[in-house]
């Protein structure tokens, strides 16, 4: 469990997209730029500073990645989707259900920092986080900083950082999508992603479910089902969202080692993984330039082989 409170230049909340800019009271020169929604903008980042700043103005090297090139790569997880972009820097270890690795920089996996609307993600069983257990279901936005930022994000960001967004839905109208898959090898998939926005909050939710059969003959084959939700609502000058995700897949395994030169087959015996994670973000806008954050984030990791 983590909890933070900072004072920090006008922005959006860490997993939500910015907040309308308030009337201005000073000259626009000195107002700092507010940035596009997350899903649509290519010329800020959201990570590199405490607030959106433009990518021309930030000391190293940050690739963006919006929801259009989410959609269009056709990826279920982020580790996929990384993998197929920067194959140089990630990289996928088999099929799937097995662990996507960073190696920015030539740097180890556990130099690589995760980040999910501004919350450190991590995995106490395995050395580094393995992003392939983290769907794309209701990310809007990636980016990819490559170079230590240990000096603003500390320990485990030597490598890079690899910080993703969800949004919150915006306008008063419900939005939403449906879609279903399937093909050879018992594979199959679909997933539902509601929305609804009214004039000073928003309801955002989804799940995704895939499936797929294992070149080995077992009962069940890989799976994985994604839930979320996210809402927000802003009474005034203050902002209250509250977001929670839960990713669970299971893995077949079904062989295990007897001894050091016998392996022993079980058709039953698989893997299985369990991530939820939480947020809870209250926002006071100060003044136009300024605003008062309050977040307090918890994840869980379960984990049965």
């Amino acid at each position: 469990m983590s909890l933070s409170a900072c004072l920090v230049a006008a922005g959006p909340l860490a997993a939500q997209a910015p907040a309308a800019p308030a009337t201005p009271t000073a000259p626009m020169a000195a107002i700092a730029p507010i940035a596009p929604a997350l899903s649509t903008s290519r010329d800020f980042t959201f990570a590199a500073e405490g607030n959106p700043i433009r990518i021309d103005q930030v000391a190293g090297h940050i690739q963006v990645f919006i929801l259009e090139d989410l959609e269009r790569s056709g990826a279920r997880t982020l580790g996929e989707f990384l993998a197929q972009e920067l194959p140089g820097q990630f990289q996928q270890t088999g099929g799937p259900g097995l662990p996507t690795r960073a190696y920015q920089g030539g740097a180890r996996p556990q130099d690589t920092l995760v980040l999910l609307d501004g919350m450190r993600m991590s995995d106490p069983n395995q050395v580094a986080l393995d992003l392939s257990a983290i769907s794309l279901a209701g990310i809007v936005r990636v980016e990819i900083l490559t170079g230590t930022d240990s000096t603003r994000q500390g320990p485990g960001a030597q490598g890079g950082v690899v910080a993703i967004f969800t949004a919150a839905a915006t306008g008063r109208a419900a939005s939403g999508e449906l879609a279903g898959q399937g093909g050879s090898g018992g594979q199959s998939g679909g997933r539902a992603l509601p929305s609804f926005g009214w004039g000073g909050g928003w309801i955002n939710a989804g799940s995704q479910a895939r499936q797929e059969d294992q070149a080995t003959d077992t009962p069940q084959g890989y799976r994985s089902v994604t839930s979320f939700v996210g809402i927000g609502q802003r009474m005034g000058p203050a902002l209250l969202s509250l977001s929670y995700r839960n990713f669970y897949q299971g893995v077949p395994d079904p062989y295990a080692v007897a001894t050091i030169t016998n392996r022993v087959y079980d058709p039953t015996r698989e893997a299985a993984y369990r991530s939820q994670s939480g947020s809870l973000d209250l926002r006071f806008d100060l003044a136009p330039g300024a605003a008062l954050v309050f977040s307090a984030g918890s994840q869980s990791v379960d984990r049965q082989d």
